[in-house]
């Protein structure tokens, strides 16, 4: 079943009779989804038995439905949903806090905002078609909200079965309708690169050795001990990621197991517990579809910016690791880094300051990288820069990086030439270019470059998350420019990896490399 569905349908309904008016909502619900771009699946219910059958009886659903999925009871709820040994031990399939824990448990296991649970009590000696099934308990969970509703339905088993899915589907189009409610009107053309708050962020604690299961907190703020080691010893690290909805309505994020990977990394040099790539990924599924309204329609240029952010958050006046920390991810809708989109800009050098030494921590991302380029950059930008880059700092006489970004850049004979350095992070978006440069048969080099070899490149440019690539037309240090391509135009190698690049992520061009997650 694809991921990108939205709405799972829990409910016992397979060989129900349905009335005019449950058909009814049930049109209703599809077109609901097909109005807001999403899909429809539906999951067994605690009872057992392969459902939606009023929803697959329906012609022409199956551009939004995406069928029945079958899970035994036991795996249901023992494995996959974790309802509580107490729950199952005390009342078993059919009380109002199962129906709660059912539907609590659909959008958990799969991070949908939306999940249905019904069930129901028969009479002494079993259910039979002629006798009442009694009371039935609806649980609609909501984005972290739990209403269950209990009913009392006279009549034989069938009866009840249409009044339970005329309640259901009225509570799911009231959160579908809810959902339409919340959408935000955005000027997507216009988005620039700065924060906005949206529905949700997601986030984890890790105590005594372990990681916790994760909640999805609306609230755009954290409260920490005054003490907590992030604040005093920089014990924080976090990372990029971008997700874009494809041409064909997939929402994909482009290679964020590169991402977990490179944060592990940084955990480690940091001393902090690293995140499995697993609930990396899971992090991401839930925290994007739950704010899915805030992914960029496609053709708009824009993208949503995922910030996953790791902190030591246990007091700690000593220096040492904390014994507690905070794994958030935080999802924005973001336009270009550098308004005007690719266009080449100026970049300065300064020789009193540096980005970080040698054998230092240059290699990872950590927050304290970007504290020491702050003061350089707002001198740069006085000046009229929009851009910094770095040297050495042993000797200044070797490019390192610029202030956000990766240096790379194509000599006259078209080699692509980026550096090599333990100082340099190790961009996810510059591995994937040196790999596209590769696959458009692009000699590429990774090496030391002197500043003197600037003059020799017929393109450079800066490459990461945010700006993708963005062309440097001058180089300007103590009073010296020099001068690399077009002032006005992206050189056209660049050029053709940036689109390359967009056309992947957007889903233009098919992904040889498999770098696209699908949300």
């Amino acid at each position: 079943m694809p991921n990108r569905t939205i709405l799972w349908y829990s409910m016992a309904v397979m060989d129900g009779i349905f009335t005019d008016k449950c058909m009814e909502y049930a049109r209703q619900l599809l077109e609901k989804c097909r109005a807001y771009g999403v899909r429809l699946g539906t999951a067994e219910s605690c009872t057992g038995g392969l459902i939606g059958g009023i929803l697959s009886a329906l012609p022409g659903a199956s551009d939004v439905f995406d069928g029945a999925v079958v899970a035994y009871q036991n795996r249901i709820k023992q494995k996959l949903l974790n309802v509580s040994a107490k729950t199952l031990a005390t009342v078993g399939a059919v009380s109002s806090e199962c129906a709660e824990e059912m539907a609590q448990g659909v959008c958990n296991l799969l991070g949908v905002p939306l999940g249905i649970a019904v069930t129901g009590i028969a009479g002494p000696g079993g259910a039979t078609p002629d006798k009442p099934v009694g009371r039935v308990y609806i649980a609609v969970a909501y984005r972290g909200i739990v209403a269950v509703k209990e009913e009392t339905f006279s009549g034989n088993r069938a009866a009840v079965r249409s009044a339970t899915v005329e309640q259901a589907l009225v509570l799911a189009r009231r959160c579908l309708e809810k959902e339409k409610t919340d959408m935000v009107e955005i000027d997507w053309s216009n988005l620039g690169f700065a924060y906005m708050p949206t529905r949700s962020h997601i986030r984890y604690t890790w105590k005594q050795g372990a990681w916790d299961g994760g909640e999805l907190i609306n609230e755009p703020t954290i409260s920490m001990s005054i003490a907590a080691g992030c604040l005093h010893y920089g014990q924080e690290c976090f990372e990029g990621v971008k997700v874009f909805r494809q041409k064909d309505g997939k929402i994909v994020a482009f290679r964020p197991q590169a991402n977990a990977e490179r944060m592990q990394r940084t955990a480690y040099k940091t001393v902090m517990p690293p995140v499995p790539t697993e609930m990396f990924l899971d992090a991401l599924k839930r925290v994007v579809r739950d704010n899915i309204d805030y992914v960029p329609p496609y053709g708009c240029g824009a993208s949503m910016y995922v910030r996953p952010l790791l902190i030591g958050t246990g007091p700690q006046i000593g220096v040492a690791p904390a014994n507690e920390y905070t794994f958030i991810m935080m999802v924005m809708p973001m336009g270009n880094y550098y308004k005007g989109g690719i266009k080449p800009v100026r970049a300065i050098i300064f020789d009193d300051y540096d980005r970080a030494a040698p054998q230092g921590m240059g290699d990872v991302k950590v927050g304290g990288n970007y504290a020491a380029s702050l003061f350089a950059h707002e001198k740069a930008h006085e000046m009229g820069f929009p851009v910094e880059l770095y040297l050495d700092a042993k000797t200044h006489t070797c490019v390192e990086e610029f202030a956000t970004s990766n240096f790379i850049g194509f000599k006259e004979d078209g080699t692509f030439v980026t550096v090599k350095s333990s100082s340099v992070l190790p961009s996810v978006t510059n591995l994937s270019l040196q790999q596209l440069a590769a696959d458009l048969g692009h000699r590429v080099e990774i090496r030391q470059i002197p500043y003197e070899e600037l003059r020799d490149f017929a393109e450079i440019g800066a490459c990461g998350t945010a700006v993708v690539v963005t062309p440097v037309c001058e180089v300007h240090r103590n009073g010296e420019v020099i001068e690399i391509g077009s002032k006005t135009e992206c050189g056209p190698n660049l050029r053709k990896l940036h689109d390359t690049m967009q056309d992947i992520q957007f889903g233009r061009i098919a992904d040889t490399h498999g770098w696209c997650f699908e949300i």
